[in-house]
């Protein structure tokens, strides 16, 4: 098995957990909270999100491919310990400077001792130690899985033990934020093994342009991806913001599961672009077939369960969900190929400035939409203006980098890809039909899965990993 499967297996494990956590915990916070305090607690969440974003500036990409440039196999001795140092420290200036920008405006619109949004403060304050890329850069996957397994176990537990009643909503929001924060505090106790932290402000210019072009995109990506739940609480209140951040947990949990496919691949294309063309293609199809095996099956379950499994998990306050899910279902498909051919393969190949207007376009194309879809459908209309805006970002990117790499995958692989989606969606429909209970029907069709796939799909993979060892 190549490391890349085995990353990948290890990725794949972690992001179910990273799944499981926000859903586990929605699920019991929407019955004790129900959807208003919950849509309350996603726009402070969501709110601070916009600060976040100002103090991590990129960083969570390039960090990954600086660091995989520099790694050598010895954290210690090869020159990560200074590009490490020179990221370090910008991090830690971005971060305070977000901090001051939160404190002030927060302070001038009346909320500086509102608790909910001190709360979510805490994020930004411990981003002085969010450092995951300098993990996933050397490619300790399994630091990031344990960790994030002990965090979220125990953040779960604290949550059903100490969340009672509506009222609780400011305990459940300090428990959401305390999951970042705990993993932020472990990252700083394991980097001693790793290497001596310390502030620097030699070198750092190097790195300010090109992580200024990450960081514009960047913040124009999560712009206008936040930007629908702040318009919608805006013009249509919380009870909207909770049914709509629902369905959206739905399409994070198929993103999630796949970008923790496709990021395992970044630091391995990021080496090969310059050093094996032919690998780097190779691994790019390689991409397309594990995010292909992933994404159709969840994006049909979804389709046709995943309104029913709303109802089912939330409760009843949280009927109408699933029309708001069927229009953003082309986002988990629009995202999960993207993240790969787009955003990682653009960052390959040193075209970060490039990727700008992409992101700018699908901005004014977000508000514009929202601000006449919104006042007449409310939440589906968000969810229409999001799908499109996901749609434009990544075809104008793909335009561009289809120009630049040889992005193509085997008539063999294809046909597998096409034959089995074709008997997924056909044995879920019939399964969705026939079968009344939610939960016996989803377990049939991941049986069916598992079998159709293990006719497809098996070999395949095992072969590429024999044929190229990458």
């Amino acid at each position: 098995m190549s490391t890349i499967t085995k990353n990948s297996i290890l990725n794949v494990f972690y992001t179910l957990v990273n799944i499981l956590f926000p859903i586990v915990a929605s699920v019991y916070a929407g019955r004790v909270l129900m959807a208003t305090r919950v849509g309350t607690v996603t726009y402070a969440q969501n709110y601070a999100s916009y600060f976040i974003m100002i103090a991590s500036s990129g960083m969570d990409v390039y960090g990954i491919r600086e660091i995989s440039k520099a790694n050598k196999g010895d954290s210690k001795k090869s020159g990560v310990a200074i590009v490490f140092n020179e990221l370090f420290s910008i991090n830690f200036f971005l971060t305070l400077s977000a901090l001051l920008c939160y404190g002030i405006i927060n302070l001038l619109r009346g909320n500086a001792t509102n608790p909910i949004y001190l709360v979510f403060g805490l994020q930004i304050l411990f981003n002085f130690f969010n450092v995951d890329w300098f993990y996933q850069g050397i490619e300790d996957y399994r630091y990031i899985v344990k960790r994030g397994v002990i965090v979220k176990t125990l953040v779960l537990i604290m949550i059903f033990l100490t969340v009672k009643s509506e009222n609780d909503y400011v305990i459940y929001a300090l428990w959401i934020a305390l999951v970042g924060v705990l993993n932020y505090i472990c990252n700083l106790w394991n980097l001693m093994k790793h290497i001596k932290v310390r502030i620097t402000t030699a070198g750092l210019r190097k790195h300010f342009m090109p992580l200024l072009m990450l960081a514009i995109s960047t913040w124009l990506s999560l712009f206008y991806s936040k930007l629908d739940i702040s318009m919608l609480g805006a013009m249509k209140g919380d009870t909207a913001v909770g049914l709509y951040s629902t369905a959206h947990r739905v399409i994070f949990m198929i993103v999630t599961v796949s970008t923790a496919v496709s990021n395992v691949f970044f630091p391995r294309l990021n080496k090969l672009y310059k050093e094996d063309y032919k690998k780097f293609c190779h691994l790019v199809s390689k991409g397309i077939t594990y995010i292909s095996v992933i994404v159709f099956p969840m994006i049909i379950i979804s389709f046709f369960f995943a309104g029913d499994i709303i109802v089912f998990l939330w409760g009843d306050s949280f009927k109408g969900t699933e029309y708001i899910l069927l229009f953003l279902i082309p986002i988990a498909f629009f995202q999960s190929y993207g993240n790969l051919l787009c955003y990682q393969l653009m960052i390959c190949i040193g075209k970060e400035k490039e990727r700008i207007p992409a992101y700018a376009i699908a901005c004014i194309s977000n508000v514009v939409l929202n601000s006449i879809l919104i006042p007449r459908w409310g939440a589906v209309g968000a969810a229409v203006a999001s799908s499109f805006s996901e749609m434009m970002v990544n075809l104008v990117q793909f335009i561009y980098v289809k120009r630049k790499i040889d992005i193509s995958v085997s008539q063999k692989s294809l046909f597998q890809i096409l034959i089995s989606t074709l008997l997924i969606f056909v044995s879920t429909a019939l399964i969705h039909r026939f079968m009344a209970n939610v939960v016996t029907g989803i377990l049939f069709s991941g049986v069916g899965i598992m079998a159709i796939y293990g006719v497809c799909y098996v070999r395949l993979l095992t072969s590429d990993d024999k044929r190229v060892n990458c």
